[in-house]
């Protein structure tokens, strides 16, 4: 299996960073850290380097309230986290988030080691792929995606006048793991 690229780490730190700047309620307040039992992560990231020194990123977050993953079709609506994020290399990074509420995600198994996930509703995609093996006595899965430039945030106007190209070919992956308890 091919090993993903460095940059898409990056898209993991800016889906932090833009969870904790939307749980804040004004600039003096902590964030508000909502407790989120165990269950499974959804996330999306792609990226782009072009060669005018910055980086280009999409990404899609959120927790499915699943305690497993049966082997069989199951279907969750959830409100995930969408971002575009534009990172100038040796200088500063941009996000524009935005909050798409009622996704509805749909799984389905067309082959023992393979899924097909159906995201419908705010942002509407076919995901692909296969099992990646086990964490914490669960299945993973995962398989290739690339950004559309109908992802949401693709006009926003901050990000390009910037630089930001939604038309660049942001190629990265997606994974479905479990959110294991901390101890």
């Amino acid at each position: 299996m091919a090993r993903p690229p460095r940059c898409l780490c990056t898209g993991t730190a800016a889906l932090l960073l833009a969870a904790w700047a939307a749980g804040c309620k004004d600039s003096e307040s902590p964030p508000e850290w909502e407790y989120r039992p165990a269950g499974y992560e959804l996330s999306l990231r792609a990226s782009a380097a072009p060669a005018d020194g910055h980086l280009d990123m999409c990404s899609l977050g959120d927790h499915l309230a699943l305690d497993s993953i049966p082997h069989l079709p199951w279907s969750v609506t959830t409100t995930a986290s969408a971002l575009r994020t534009l990172i100038i290399l040796n200088q500063s990074s941009l996000i524009a988030f935005d909050s798409l509420p009622r996704l509805s995600v749909e799984a389905s198994y067309p082959a023992p080691d393979s899924v097909l996930i159906v995201l419908a509703g705010p942002y509407a995609d076919t995901l692909r792929g296969g099992y990646h093996g086990l964490m914490g006595g669960f299945p993973t899965y995962g398989g290739p995606w690339t950004c559309p430039p109908r992802f949401p945030n693709a006009a926003d106007s901050t990000l390009r006048a910037h630089g930001y190209d939604a038309n660049a070919a942001m190629v990265g992956g997606w994974e479905l793991q479990p959110r294991l308890p901390m101890p």
